[in-house]
């Protein structure tokens, strides 16, 4: 018996390295193609709009980004539960879970339309996104077509959860990659011969083209590899829908909050400090993000690997993978502060003389993305082992304090940019210490309480 547990254990380990593996290389090669394609349009888009109007593009985009979590953490929890179901070889579970989520996924998408289309037209949005009104048309309709096409890709979205759930996260990617180069070449092709500085047709680009897509990629994925488990309203049991939401619903609260404290930079500095600021911060932001996006790319497949191992119990697996997770992130603060050092050749190398920025700025920045970054391998560890209420806990405490400090810092001490900036690096230090007190708990098998809930 001690025999085959261990040939068990042997097997799951190769194939998780194997998956790990060939994930990690197409992911590289993939999100390496996302990030350079949307890198190369930043200054394009720059130039098209200007910088006051870039700055509005940002911060409606990272506000309607909040939408796409609005599906109650039902895409994580589907990752997790499949992922559990072909751990244990029950592929009937894993078709009710399919089922049952795009089921309830879709009215909630319903659900959403219908609510934006009843306040919609009690919204002042130019004073929402702190925007004046001679964009009155554009901004208008750009929100219209964001709003919508945001809700009506939950669905679609679902078959990333499968891929992820399958060890498969590079594929998961590939669409984003395509869709990042559809999104440069229509830019370069059509705006580039476009006097007009629309930013409605930036809009169309960044969301039509996505969708489209994603329901290639629905209809291909459940015609051939996940034939299987296609989603049937006779798979819908409603037995499991608090089975999925239990978990779902945790997911969701967490998304919302980590959103808060991570994302809302842009709304906060639009509405303290102005648009033009809005596209300093971003250009800093993605310059100085880069070794931290290669990071978590790295770790991308790993939070469904640890789904199977903790699953199978396999601790020794994910004892040495934290270890080797950690190690990579040394090479990641080097990489970081060579940014800064060689800074001011790289933006100028990058967008001219178009955004002017602050070396200090980027110092604080590079200190944030290390401690989001260090706290990664950690939180990857828990969400795959679907204990995360001290988590939850404690990015709801967090998610109040954020923005608040955050617009003391600006307003009050007139710190500008790196009053957010800092903001962010004070709610970000407790994560990092509790996330990773919780990984040894688990790990040690000494988690009781909240620790293991």
């Amino acid at each position: 018996m001690s025999t085959t547990m261990e040939r068990s254990v042997v097997a799951g380990d190769i194939n998780r390295r194997k998956a790990i593996r060939s994930n990690a290389v197409g992911l590289l090669v993939l999100r390496g193609i996302s990030m350079a394609s949307s890198y190369f349009i930043v200054p394009i888009l720059i130039s098209y709009l200007d910088v006051y109007k870039y700055g509005i593009w940002i911060t409606i985009y990272s506000i309607v980004n909040f939408i796409q979590f609005f599906d109650i953490g039902l895409g994580n929890g589907l990752r997790n539960k499949y992922a559990h179901s072909i751990a244990i070889g029950d592929n009937g579970l894993a078709r009710v879970y399919v089922s049952t989520t795009y089921y309830l996924i879709t009215i909630i998408s319903g659900g959403l339309l219908l609510l934006f289309g009843a306040v919609y037209f009690f919204v002042d949005w130019h004073k929402a996104f702190n925007v004046n009104q001679s964009v009155g048309f554009e901004l208008n309709w750009l929100v219209i077509l964001l709003f919508g096409t945001f809700i009506l890709s939950f669905p679609l979205k679902l078959i990333n959860s499968l891929l992820y759930g399958a060890q498969k996260s590079a594929l998961a990617n590939s669409m984003t990659a395509v869709g990042n180069i559809v999104s440069l070449l229509m830019v370069v092709l059509l705006l580039k011969k476009n006097g007009v500085d629309n930013l409605l047709y930036v809009g169309i680009i960044y969301t039509v083209a996505p969708l489209v897509l994603f329901l290639f990629l629905n209809i291909y994925y459940f015609s051939t590899e996940f034939k299987h488990v296609i989603p049937t309203r006779k798979f819908v049991d409603t037995k499991y829908i608090k089975d999925l939401t239990g978990l779902g619903v945790k997911f969701f609260i967490l998304q919302i909050n980590s959103l808060i404290i991570f994302s809302s930079n842009s709304f906060i500095i639009a509405q303290t400090l102005g648009q033009i600021k809005v596209t300093e911060y971003n250009v800093m932001f993605k310059l100085y993000s880069v070794p931290s996006l290669i990071f978590q790319i790295l770790l991308t497949p790993y939070w469904s690997a640890f789904t199977n191992a903790y699953a199978k119990n396999d601790i020794t697996w994910i004892k040495r993978n934290l270890k080797h997770l950690l190690k990579i992130f040394s090479g990641i603060i080097i990489v970081s502060v060579l940014l800064v050092v060689f800074n001011k050749f790289l933006f100028l190398l990058w967008v001219g003389n178009r955004v002017s920025t602050n070396t200090m700025s980027g110092i604080w920045m590079v200190a944030y993305l290390i401690v989001q970054s260090s706290m990664l391998p950690f939180v990857n560890f828990i969400n795959g082992t679907g204990k995360i209420k001290l988590q939850l806990y404690l990015a709801s405490v967090v998610s109040l304090i954020n923005i608040p400090l955050s617009i003391y810092f600006i307003k009050s001490l007139g710190w500008g940019i790196d009053g957010c900036i800092i903001a962010n690096i004070i709610c970000t230090i407790p994560f990092l210490i509790l996330m990773g007190i919780q990984t040894l708990k688990i790990i040690n098998n000494k988690a009781i309480g909240i620790w293991n809930d």
